[in-house]
């Protein structure tokens, strides 16, 4: 009845009822009870928000070998979160909860040893688990595994595996994976290449809000790559992914707006929009500025301001702009030798 009460089933939704059912529930021993509210004390519903008891009520229900509760209690331990933050007993929590086959603690797991929290850094053991994970539908878990093996980082480099487990998350409709899969489609990375599938996945990504696929659909249509050559289209796309503060969308727009490409050319915005992606963390948007103060385009003329900007993009590793740098440092020594 609990259950009933918090989602409404067949009854009024009533979260304070649920939770004091829960509560009775728990009293006698029932660890799924224990469970919810420890969920509901985690979160405030039908109760008074309180993380102490909520762990308290995880660590009884996992001490009844419950594995839900051995996740949960390993994500308060990794937090902090009614504990003290702990990541050495969240990882081994996390363990016991996937031996006992939970999909969500062997995919934290795998987490785990990728980035050594808790655990040695080992990434054979992340693969292992992301593997674990991928094979009791964990979607994270497949894409992960897949990641892992177009890399090669903790099992042999297979790209037609990796495009397999892509294909697999992006069937259960997860936008990583549907992103990832377009991008094999588009380069022909573990599956024949074709444009048209790869832009296909970047839209079905897209419209579940992936940011970097709306940037690659943007770019499909400012190519012609698998769909018609629409300027107009794309700088659309680009629009939106600069409105969700994507720095490679961002940059895309500037572009444009500098040109002209399916918005009215609009050199002053271009460059207004190359500072904003370079606050994001473009290098090219960095050398795009550099060129506007170099030329003044769009914004008054300053070879120091613009000499600034390439060397900010050559100390984030884009090596092409020590070329502008020197162009600029040259012209400068010749004009005034």
């Amino acid at each position: 009845v609990s259950t009933q009460s918090t989602w409404g089933i067949g009854v009024p939704k009533d979260l304070s009822k649920a939770a004091s059912l829960y509560q009775q529930a728990a009293n006698l021993g029932d660890a799924p009870a224990m469970v919810n509210l420890g969920i509901c004390c985690t979160n405030g519903l039908g109760v008074s928000k309180d993380e102490v008891k909520a762990a308290s009520l995880y660590q009884g229900a996992s001490d009844m070998g419950h594995p839900t509760a051995m996740l949960k209690l390993g994500l308060c331990y990794a937090g902090g979160v009614g504990v003290p933050r702990d990541e050495a007993k969240a990882a081994a929590l996390y363990h016991r909860a996937a031996d006992l086959g939970d999909a969500k603690a062997a995919f934290n797991l795998a987490v785990c040893h990728s980035k050594g929290i808790g655990v040695p850094k080992e990434d054979a053991k992340a693969a292992l688990w992301y593997q674990r994970s991928a094979a009791l539908g964990d979607v994270r878990g497949i894409v992960n595994l897949g990641s892992c093996l177009a890399s090669g980082v903790g099992v042999r480099k297979d790209d037609a595996k990796a495009a397999f487990c892509y294909q697999r998350a992006a069937e259960l409709g997860d936008a990583t994976g549907l992103f990832n899969l377009g991008t094999c489609y588009q380069k022909g990375i573990g599956t024949p290449k074709d444009e048209a599938k790869a832009a296909s996945m970047y839209q079905q990504a897209a419209d579940l809000g992936y940011v970097k696929a709306i940037v690659n659909l943007g770019a499909c249509y400012d190519e012609g790559l698998g769909v018609p050559k629409d300027a107009h289209k794309a700088a659309s796309l680009y629009q939106q992914a600069a409105d969700l503060g994507d720095a490679q969308g961002t940059f895309n727009l500037g572009m444009c707006y500098g040109k002209g490409l399916g918005v009215s050319q609009d050199v002053s915005k271009a460059a207004l929009l190359y500072q904003r992606a370079a606050d994001h963390g473009s290098t090219l948007a960095l050398v795009a500025l550099g060129m506007c103060h170099e030329r003044g385009v769009g914004v008054p003329k300053d070879h120091t301001k613009a000499k600034s900007l390439y060397q900010q993009a050559v100390d984030m590793g884009l090596q092409g702009a020590a070329a502008r740098l020197a162009a600029l440092s040259q012209a400068e020594s010749s004009a005034t030798s």
